[in-house]
């Protein structure tokens, strides 16, 4: 039988898969995995930053009018390295505050962690730019999909994984990233990915008939839900 997540058109991590199967269909559409659309479109995402070589990838993107979406770690935020993101190419979505997982973290640690991210947005002027929240490891409960409702944020997570945390790279990487795209595809990259296998993933996913869209236009549309979500 196919795993939770690995039907047709879904790349997730089995551990993810298997945490992902064991979540009340509540707190699961709570978020945002994959838009349901016939369109060839995908939208890529990116998590971890800022750090050295997220000017690289930003670098990239800009050069080559390639639209994306950064999810950051708040803590690492400032005004200066904030302005590296000013271009209408690039999306914003907060990756909790230093990336602690929340599996090991009580309710009320779990909220402050959430406090001091929508603080640091209050401090730089930037909630605005920052509609989207991504949980450090794709972590999710009922807690965090309820404090995502009174902030107004909109939870993400993905249905294409890339595994570039994982040691894949070159065309490992490339592979694994395109061998199950989708219309509506979300691909996970970290701002630790070579910027050569970027490219590469990129013209291979162009290849393939893809455009690369805005996270905000895929979200225009309803969201699919990891397989067998459902009938449980």
């Amino acid at each position: 039988m196919v795993g939770f997540g690995q039907n047709a058109g879904w790349n997730l991590n089995p551990y993810f898969a298997e945490f992902l199967s064991g979540k009340p269909d509540t707190v699961l559409r709570a978020f945002f995995y994959k838009a349901d659309t016939r369109k060839k479109e995908v939208a890529i995402t990116f998590d971890d930053g800022v750090i050295a070589n997220t000017p690289t990838l930003v670098n990239y993107l800009r050069q080559n009018n390639i639209p994306a979406t950064f999810f950051l770690i708040m803590r690492l935020v400032n005004a200066q390295n904030l302005r590296l993101f000013d271009s209408s190419l690039f999306e914003l979505g907060v990756h909790s505050w230093k990336h602690d997982d929340f599996r090991n973290l009580t309710e009320a640690q779990k909220i402050a962690d959430m406090d001091s991210c929508e603080q640091a947005l209050i401090r730089l002027n930037a909630t605005r730019r920052f509609p989207y929240y991504r949980p450090a490891y794709g972590v999710i409960d009922a807690t965090i999909a309820c404090e995502l409702a009174k902030r107004n944020w909109k939870g993400v997570l993905w249905s294409d994984e890339s595994q570039d945390w994982n040691g894949l790279k070159g065309d490992t990487l490339v592979k694994h990233t395109i061998h199950s795209l989708n219309s509506g595809s979300i691909i996970l990259f970290h701002d630790i990915i070579a910027v050569s296998d970027l490219a590469a993933i990129c013209t291979a996913i162009q290849e393939k008939g893809f455009r690369i869209v805005p996270l905000s236009r895929l979200m225009k549309q309803k969201s699919l839900f990891p397989p067998r979500i459902g009938s449980r």
